[in-house]
């Protein structure tokens, strides 16, 4: 595996080009979703197809029962499979890239759950691995049980939207990678409770100093 900069050559070295509050990381994911991409497009349209199309289902029934249930059902899934699923997928993705100790931090009043490797430096390309790897695994997933159970339909497409939906914050971060075009380095602090992403510092940033 690539050597990468220590947290206090980052520090010294690079250009912080973005902080994300891990206690409170609305405005982070606020401030980095108002560049609109192909990649959040992309994953607004999945989200609008799978909504409509459970909709347009719980429509077609004419029994609207079945939306309270399933909807219900799929929230109540979320919460107590989904979640510990998705941050569990993201917790073996940084295994797998070395890091020594996992956490997880949970902020249920404002409805966010984070996986992260204290004090861990990992490239782009690694943060992209780890983040999109829940994405990856479980929407496949959920798909094939649609068509291997289609009985339960409307349930299946209310659990591939809301996890769609939680994925946003994935495909944010994921968004921040692929618009950097130079190396870029992140880590999260656990004395600070802050995610931090470097770049080289460039000429003009040394001369300023």
């Amino acid at each position: 595996m690539t050597k990468h900069p220590s947290i206090e050559e980052l520090n010294n070295n690079y250009k912080a080009i973005e902080i994300l509050d891990i206690n409170d990381p609305k405005p982070f994911f606020r401030r980095q979703a108002k560049e609109s991409s192909w990649l959040l497009q992309t994953h607004l349209l999945l989200f609008l197809v799978f909504g409509i199309w459970y909709v347009t289902t719980i429509i077609g029934s004419n029994d609207y029962t079945l939306g309270v249930k399933s909807f219900f059902g799929g929230m109540a899934t979320l919460v107590l499979v989904l979640a510990p699923i998705h941050e569990g997928i993201h917790a073996i993705a940084f295994k797998i890239l070395g890091a020594p100790k996992v956490g997880f931090k949970a902020k249920p009043k404002k409805l966010t759950v984070f996986t992260t490797a204290f004090n861990f430096v990992i490239d782009k390309k690694q943060m992209i691995f780890a983040a999109v790897l829940p994405f990856a695994i479980i929407t496949p997933a959920l798909i094939s049980l649609l068509f291997i159970y289609p009985e339960f339909k409307a349930y299946w497409l209310v659990l591939i939207t809301i996890h769609t939906n939680a994925c946003s914050g994935d495909m944010i971060i994921i968004n921040l990678m692929l618009k950097t075009k130079t190396q870029l380095y992140t880590y999260d602090s656990k004395e600070m409770m802050e995610g931090y992403y470097f770049v080289p510092k460039t000429e003009e940033d040394v001369e300023s100093e």
